[in-house]
């Protein structure tokens, strides 16, 4: 690209410059000696065509400037992108959800075994898992707002994440049937961000 915008720009200017000759030129001839010196008017023209390629030049390194600019944005929003997937995966990792996912893994070991109303039941009963739940799904919302916020790359979420948030959310449904409407919603609004 960078390439190109000097080639276009020489051969503009070489171009321009064969114009210049050329005005300058037919100026030359079409004066009349009688009315004006033909030299004089030659050099009107060739410095008016000039102060043209003064104007001309600039608005074109502009133009190619402003393309190169929006380029450059545009890579900085895909890294932005990036690296926001990315601090939002390492969140996974963090003390505070592992020590959560701690206290939800004993209950996938029972899963088959509680009836929903147990599940429910122990959730309540117990704080810290009751804790743990609802700061994983505090986390799996925020991963839905970065999606929808284009602030994540969606497809490397759904790679590292969604079979694991998948599995949760079908062993936590009966617990989550008692939340409110609007945390149902935007759970199943995950669940159809991961599956699509």
């Amino acid at each position: 690209m960078n390439n190109s915008k000097w080639l276009i720009l020489f051969i503009f200017i070489f171009l321009y410059l064969i114009g210049i000759g050329g005005a300058a030129w037919h100026t030359y001839e079409a004066t009349d000696p009688s009315k004006a010196v033909p030299t004089v008017e030659s050099l009107k023209i060739i410095f008016i065509m000039l102060g043209g390629l003064g104007v001309i030049l600039p608005t074109y390194l502009n133009v190619w400037q402003s393309l190169e600019t929006a380029r450059l944005l545009e890579d900085q929003t895909k890294r932005n992108i990036i690296e926001n997937t990315f601090r939002l995966l390492e969140k996974w990792d963090d003390k505070s959800l592992f020590e959560a996912r701690k206290f939800t893994r004993e209950l996938k070991d029972l899963q088959n075994a509680l009836s929903p109303d147990q599940l429910k039941q122990r959730i309540k009963d117990k704080q810290e898992l009751r804790q743990s739940v609802i700061l994983l799904f505090n986390y799996f919302d925020l991963i839905r707002i970065s999606i929808e916020q284009d602030r994540v790359d969606k497809g490397i979420i759904k790679d590292a994440i969604a079979e694991v948030f998948l599995d949760m959310y079908e062993r936590f449904k009966p617990w989550m049937k008692e939340q409110t409407p609007s945390s149902q919603k935007d759970t199943e609004k995950l669940v159809n961000l991961l599956r699509n």
